[in-house]
């Protein structure tokens, strides 16, 4: 009788577990396929998104629609530079990570505040 009531709970509580799963859908403005993408989010409208790589210019994107659209509003230059992390305390201050290597034992790490 125990062993019972025992799997009935079990049951049920997947079944009440499985009834508040959560859907994922990719929002991302940046391919599926690439190997790092990071960001910030203030509120269920605004946010920003950017991508992080050796290999490629490191942009960072804005949303104020939940993600349908996308506005690029920071690019780096320097290829020899690219983002690491960001985050916003609103949607006027930020502050991002940077990391420039031009010598393969060399790391050079800035933090920067928009303004």
């Amino acid at each position: 009788m125990k062993k019972k009531i025992f799997i009935t709970v079990i049951w049920s509580l997947f079944f009440i577990l499985s009834l508040n799963t959560q859907e994922w859908i990719n929002v991302s403005p940046l391919d599926e396929n690439n190997s790092w993408i990071d960001g910030d989010f203030i509120s269920a409208e605004e946010g920003w998104a950017f991508s992080g790589s050796m290999a490629h210019g490191d942009t960072i994107y804005h949303t104020t629609d939940r993600a349908q659209t996308w506005e690029v509003i920071y690019t780096l230059e320097n290829p020899d530079e690219y983002i690491i992390s960001l985050q916003m305390t609103d949607s006027l201050h930020g502050w991002i990570k940077k990391r420039w290597y031009d010598y393969p034992d060399i790391d050079i790490y800035y933090y920067l505040k928009n303004i």
